[in-house]
C-alpha cells in the first residue's frame, strides 16, 4: 500500500495518506502487550482481531468504516437518513424542477446554511488523529518509527529483565547522549500508547511516563 493513496475515489482518508493510521495500528498492537498501559478493549472492538494480523491484512478490510470520510456530493439512498449530523445537510430537489432554478435556490440554500465556512465541524472518521498536535506529527513520523522501533525493543527486552544494548550507532555524539536520547524517545512511545489505549491518536506526548 503506497503511503502517499489518499482512498478510492468515494471514501477518502482525512490524514491524505496511509502511514499515520498504520503507525496507529502499530502502537496499538504494542500497547496491548505493555502491562503498565491501560487499553480500552470495549473502544477497539470494531478493529476486529488486529492483535494477530499485520497492518496490510488488517487494512483492506477496516479502512473505510474506521478512519474515511465520503467525498463530494452524492445523491442519497432511498432509505438512508441524514441523522444529527452537523457536517452535512440533505436538501430535496424536486426533478421537476426548471435546472436553472433549482441551481439558483440551491445555492442560496446553501450560502444560508454557511457552505465553505471555515469555521464549520470538519468531517471525521470513526476514529480521527487528534487534532493540533496532528500537523507537527505527520512532519515527524520518520522520529515517530523510531520510537515505535526503540518501545518495541524494550519490551521485547528491558522489560525481560535484559540491558538494551546497541542502537546507539543510530545517534551522533557519544554514548552517553545517545542513551538518554533513546530513553526519552522510550518515554515518548509510551506516552502515545498510553494515548493510544484510550483511543487518541497520537495526542500529546510529551510527559513522560516511567520507564
Amino acid at each position: 500500500m503506497a503511503n502517499a493513496w489518499a482512498g478510492d475515489g468515494t471514501y477518502v482518508l482525512p490524514a491524505r495518506k496511509v502511514e499515520p493510521y498504520r503507525l496507529w495500528f502499530e502502537y496499538l498492537k504494542l500497547a496491548c502487550r505493555d502491562s503498565e498501559i491501560k487499553v480500552d478493549k470495549k473502544l477497539y472492538e470494531s478493529w476486529g482481531d488486529f492483535e494477530k494480523l499485520s497492518f496490510d491484512e488488517w487494512w483492506g478490510p477496516n479502512w473505510r468504516e474506521l478512519f474515511a470520510v465520503e467525498t463530494g456530493v452524492r445523491v442519497m439512498e432511498r432509505d438512508e437518513a441524514l441523522g444529527g449530523s452537523e457536517t452535512a445537510i440533505a436538501i430535496r430537489v424536486p426533478l421537476s424542477l426548471d435546472a436553472n432554478t433549482a441551481i439558483h435556490e440551491l445555492r442560496e440554500l446553501l450560502h444560508e446554511h454557511g457552505i465553505g465556512n471555515r469555521e464549520a465541524p470538519r468531517v471525521k472518521g470513526k476514529f480521527a488523529l487528534t487534532e493540533g498536535s496532528v500537523q507537527g506529527f505527520e512532519k515527524r513520523m520518520n522520529t515517530a518509527r523510531c520510537m515505535l522501533r526503540l518501545y518495541g525493543y524494550w519490551l521485547k527486552h528491558e522489560k525481560a529483565g535484559r540491558r538494551v544494548v546497541g542502537g546507539a550507532a543510530a545517534f551522533e555524539g557519544n554514548a552517553e547522549d545517545a542513551r538518554r536520547m533513546i530513553s526519552r524517545y522510550i518515554r515518548k512511545a509510551r506516552k502515545i500508547a498510553e494515548n493510544v489505549g484510550s483511543g487518541e491518536f497520537p495526542g500529546t506526548y510529551q510527559a513522560p511516563v516511567p520507564v
